[in-house]
């Protein structure tokens, strides 16, 4: 006897089937798709009743669940290549890009495989039979050549992949509230569509359409209108028989009907259908008019720009011609050489230029240039289609945003301490491998701390050292590292009374304090070991002194003196130095010297900060591009951190804005609702809507500055003055083909980019001025 289903017998899997759906039998709440079940309930409390059940019953047939792999009290799920949730289901975006990404066929199999991926999503493709059908009718052949594959199928085929990319949700039907039928025919298909209006927002519940046979297609037209009703009925079913609803098609397809002198059998069943349903009839042929706007427009009515002898030519001025900044081939041309094309299809132009090879909006209107085409805001209508396009807002290079500099203020010293980790360091001889910098934000006083390792139990002995000596302060920030996030901190922290702060993820500029301490930290220690890294430790000490004992710009003063309101001690001999006898007279001076420090220091020292912070937030403001707050329910894309390859996208998504929080990241959710599991900075956002996107082509590299392995370059933007420009890493160019011009032009070699072995290349201007921050 097998104890588990072995390997090889074609019929287990529904022979399994068949055992867990009579296990489940009697559990209206689970469904199961051989051994994946699906849990589905009202509320999280009835949830938790319904997987215990489930559970129990597989384990009273000796189930067993593999814990890894199973999801609990989810608010949405995917499944069989949909995502479900409380509101419908839409097509599992990890699908579609398969379907976005197939290479064009090549032979009648390469199609029959493709239209069975699209097939399977059919039920939220509008018409889909109506666009497939030039494709359908290949299926059969051996090689495509260009004889047999024309602009007739890229069309198609280009028109299915944005149908993938702009199917809707749909909606779980609503009971209470009326349907809403519409049905349409054409030469080659029938469709319809099943929705319903609440709120005045059209829900869509389904789409239908099927090919039409070769029989059918010699039907008259309002025989297949008939045809489309009949096969809608049959098709929405479920919903339809019993409910009272309204049809939205021609009259004359049902008075076709009665006009039949002799009905034959195919009619008496179509009637008996048609009866069978409680229906009013409003005429509005075609099914466009209750298509979202995307879709819609995929299903204009075709027309062509050559031949049409009633489409009215409007001709360009003459200016174009004269244009010092106009190409040969524009020059070349005569005004009445130029067309503008009707509005409804220059988007249609622009979207087969653009797909050829997700051009550019210079290479689109060049492109249509040469074909003799042009239009108003050609320019600005070639960048909204590149907009549009998912593929390029992945990939192209975009102007980076930062909301206006927001220093970190703290009223008093020790009130506010940054803290990080340093290393890990070379494993010194007292088994030392990391730093814990400890930074107060009001004095920069800072403390060090070496450590064996960053466990979370290492970090809360170390800190609950320093904070023994120092006392609590009332905040502390930290990075989102686990040795910071945990149980032990969390509980020190909350026992403690201290508000623990964490910077947004994968944003260390957010506690740029600690950040730079940590630089500053280890450079003084490299230069100090001379060779010696296994006694780094040692140093740590005198490490900690010169940092504490050196004026910092952002108050100009020692830290250890703001942090004890006294001056550090010298190295010098203080044995002569008399010892006060009258101590009550002596803690009236120190008393004296505290209120002094109090009323007047600390005032003037706060003061010193809020310029400094001031003069340094006006000079970041000044070389970066400030964005306005994005506002909430903006559809953006996120820098795609994870990125290993210069072929995986530079941004995800899409998200939807939620708010920005006090700190000035975002919260985000996904397509299906779920939030984010960390904020993102605005560095790292990508608005994508229609009223704030914009796409930027690189013109040239102007300048770099930097390190070997981390240049800045100095990016000019087409179309843009010099005051744009903005400074950009590597990591942000797809195509690095502008850099290695660069590195061309400065070093009269092909595609040299200086190493550090190499001599640093001379800057194109003098920084002999530029001052070195001291904080």
């Amino acid at each position: 006897m097998f104890k588990g289903c072995p390997f090889g017998l074609k019929h287990i899997a529904s022979r399994y089937q068949r055992v867990i759906n009579s296990i489940l039998a009697d559990v209206p709440y689970a469904l199961a798709f051989v051994d994946d079940i699906i849990i589905f309930s009202k509320s999280y409390e009835e949830h938790i009743t319904h997987v215990q059940n489930v559970i129990k019953k597989l384990t009273n047939v000796n189930l067993i669940l593999n814990v890894d792999k199973c999801q609990f009290a989810q608010t949405s799920v995917y499944l069989l290549g949909f995502c479900v949730d409380a509101k419908g289901s839409r097509l599992d975006p990890r699908k579609v890009t398969n379907a976005l990404s197939w290479e064009k066929p090549s032979t009648g199999k390469d199609i029959q495989r493709f239209l069975g991926l699209v097939n399977y999503f059919r039920k939220y493709l509008p018409n889909l039979s109506e666009v497939t059908a030039p494709l359908d009718k290949l299926r059969f052949e051996g090689k495509l050549t260009s004889k047999i594959w024309d602009q007739e199928q890229d069309d198609a085929f280009t028109k299915i992949k944005q149908l993938l990319a702009s199917a809707p949700v749909l909606y779980h039907p609503d009971l209470n509230e009326p349907f809403y039928v519409a049905t349409d025919a054409s030469n080659y298909s029938i469709g319809a569509v099943l929705y319903q209006i609440i709120d005045k927002q059209i829900r869509h519940l389904g789409f239908m359409a099927r090919a039409l046979s070769t029989s059918e297609k010699n039907y008259s037209t309002t025989k297949r209108e008939l045809l489309a009703i009949v096969f809608a009925l049959k098709k929405f079913h479920p919903f339809l028989w019993g409910n009272p609803f309204t049809l939205y098609t021609d009259h004359k397809a049902l008075t076709y009907i009665h006009t039949q002198p002799v009905a034959n059998s195919m009619m008496i069943q179509w009637l008996d259908t048609i009866l069978d349903y409680d229906f009013k009839i409003i005429h509005r042929p075609g099914i466009q008019n209750v298509l979202p706007d995307m879709l819609s427009r995929l299903f204009e009515s075709e027309r062509t720009l050559v031949g049409d002898k009633n489409q009215h030519k409007t001709w360009i001025t003459p200016h174009i011609a004269n244009s010092k900044n106009t190409n040969m081939t524009n020059r070349m041309m005569m005004p009445d050489d130029l067309v503008t094309p009707a509005p409804e299809e220059r988007q249609e132009l622009l979207l087969k230029i653009h797909l050829e090879g997700h051009r550019g909006s210079q290479a689109m209107v060049t492109t249509l240039h040469s074909e003799g085409i042009h239009w108003t805001n050609l320019k600005q209508d070639a960048l909204d289609c590149i907009n549009s396009c998912p593929d390029c807002q992945k990939f192209n290079v975009a102007k980076h945003g930062y909301h206006p500099l927001s220093s970190i203020y703290a009223d008093a010293p020790w009130d506010h301490i940054c803290i990080d980790t340093a290393g890990p360091m070379t494993t010194s001889i007292q088994g030392n491998n990391y730093i814990l910098v400890v930074v107060d934000v009001f004095t920069r006083f800072c403390v060090l701390k070496a450590m064996p390792d960053k466990s979370s139990h290492t970090i809360a002995l170390a800190l609950r050292n320093i904070l023994s000596l120092f006392g609590r302060p009332k905040i502390i920030q930290s990075d989102n590292g686990t040795e910071y996030v945990n149980d032990i901190i969390r509980k020190y922290t909350e026992i403690s009374g201290i508000d623990h702060r964490l910077i947004t993820a994968y944003h260390p500029r957010s506690n740029g304090i600690a950040e730079r301490w940590v630089g500053k930290t280890k450079n003084i220690i490299y230069k100090r070991l001379q060779g010696k890294n296994d006694d780094w430790d040692l140093y740590l000490d005198s490490t900690q002194e010169a940092l504490n004992n050196t004026p910092t710009a952002l108050h100009d003063t020692r830290p250890f003196s703001l942090m004890f309101a006294r001056r550090p001690n010298q190295f010098k001999d203080y044995s002569d130095v008399s010892i006060p006898t009258n101590y009550n007279e002596t803690r009236k001076q120190f008393n004296g010297h505290i209120t002094k420090f109090n009323n007047t220091v600390l005032p003037a020292i706060r003061e010193k900060i809020k310029t400094s912070q001031t003069a340094a937030e006006n000079k970041f403001n000044k070389s970066h591009r400030i964005i306005k707050e994005i506002p909430s329910g903006s559809q953006v894309m996120i820098k795609n951190i994870n990125r290993t390859a210069k072929t995986d996208p530079l941004y995800i998504g899409n998200y939807t804005i939620v708010r920005k929080n006090q700190g000035g990241s975002y919260i985000l959710v996904d397509g299906t609702g779920a939030l984010l599991p960390r904020n993102i900075p605005p560095s790292h956002i990508k608005v994508i809507s229609e009223e704030q996107s914009e796409v930027y082509d690189v013109e040239a590299v102007i300048d770099h500055k930097g390190t070997p392995g981390n240049w800045l370059y100095l990016v000019r933007w087409k179309g843009y003055d010099a005051k744009d420009d903005t400074w950009e890493p590597e990591k942000h160019f797809h195509d690095n083909r502008p850099i290695l011009k660069y590195w061309n032009r400065r070093n009269g070699q092909h595609n040299v980019e200086p190493n550090s072995s190499e001599k640093r290349p001379r800057k194109t201007h003098d920084n002999s001025s530029r001052k070195r921050a001291r904080n």
